[in-house]
């Protein structure tokens, strides 16, 4: 047994080495990769609706036409004029968040080609188009298929482990703003009906965070700064069955809001780990348990009060 922590000692002391030596390098190609997720995230809110409301428009056009027609040529005249009225109205949409967008940014990620390909296939009905941003896409996953957990990336993205949230900090200081949305909902193992339910930020932390939380937000209002604003931070939070799960957390200002003063936080669900309540200091990282050993952190935690989460337990 004192082998096997002797063990895990040296183990933690060379994976915190190693972590030093890359997490300069690692944060500053997230944050430009991070940087991009409020431009795409809003690309997409901008035209998946419109998106949407088009393609309903044409299915009905459609449907008509081929079922029971048109009572006469005006009828169908007018149809036709409220379809590609639509249609312009929605490429012209298309072209104008388009320049809002810093393009070496998007070229990195798969969600703004997926956009384009809806868009040229449902749209334009330019399927070449549509193909060519799938091939993208699927490229782009490619490269990204041996990159680690831990990095910002399209795999990221796919599997839901990256989330946005919207935080007021003046107005109503510490409540969430974009509490409708279900894959937010569910990054923290919440319904959705439930998840409207809470109101602040504080409810979603364990209570060793919630109580220094707002005095972080004061210190940083009275003195313009933080070192914890546009950089990369590990911390947790509690979902609803009362799990405490590690995350990286990125924060930066939001622009556009002229009531409030708005904070963005991406969360980034980071890899599993057993950690101690006194100190909250790693004991070793976990991916995957059989029974043995943890029948082994049983034993060797006995007398340690420890919160953990598993990933993919046996």
């Amino acid at each position: 047994i004192f082998n096997i922590i002797y063990y895990q000692q040296n183990y933690l002391q060379q994976n915190i080495k190693e972590y030093k030596k890359s997490s300069h390098s690692n944060q500053i190609s997230q944050e430009f990769s991070i940087q991009a997720l409020d431009q795409i995230d809003n690309f997409q809110k901008n035209l998946i609706k419109r998106i949407g409301n088009y393609c309903q428009l044409k299915y009905k056009f459609w449907q008509k036409l081929k079922t029971e027609g048109f009572q006469n040529m005006n009828n169908f005249q007018q149809a036709s004029i409220q379809l590609s009225n639509l249609g312009l109205e929605l490429k012209n949409e298309y072209q104008n968040q388009l320049k809002k967008l810093n393009l070496n940014w998007a070229k990195e990620n798969i969600t703004f080609f997926r956009i384009k390909s809806i868009y040229f296939a449902l749209i334009l009905n330019d399927f070449v188009s549509a193909l060519k941003q799938e091939n993208i896409v699927y490229e782009l996953l490619q490269r990204d298929s041996n990159k680690g957990n831990d990095i910002v990336q399209n795999y990221t993205i796919i599997k839901g482990n990256l989330q946005l949230l919207k935080i007021s900090i003046s107005k109503d200081r510490g409540r969430i703003l974009n509490k409708s949305n279900n894959k937010i909902a569910n990054f923290f193992n919440y319904q959705l009906q439930d998840f409207k339910q809470l109101t602040y930020i504080n409810d979603l932390m364990p209570s060793f965070l919630k109580n220094i939380h707002n005095q972080l937000i004061t210190n940083m209002l009275d003195r313009g700064y933080s070192k914890l604003v546009m950089n990369i931070n590990k911390t947790f939070f509690m979902d609803k069955q009362g799990f405490i799960t590690p995350i990286n957390i990125y924060i930066c200002n939001q622009d556009g809001y002229y009531d409030d003063f708005v904070m963005n936080s991406f969360l980034q669900e980071y890899k599993y780990f057993i950690y101690n309540t006194l100190n909250f200091n790693f004991i070793f990282e976990i991916q995957r348990l059989d029974q043995y050993q943890c029948q082994l952190i049983k034993y060797l935690t006995n007398d340690i009060k420890l919160k953990f989460k598993i990933k993919n337990t046996l």
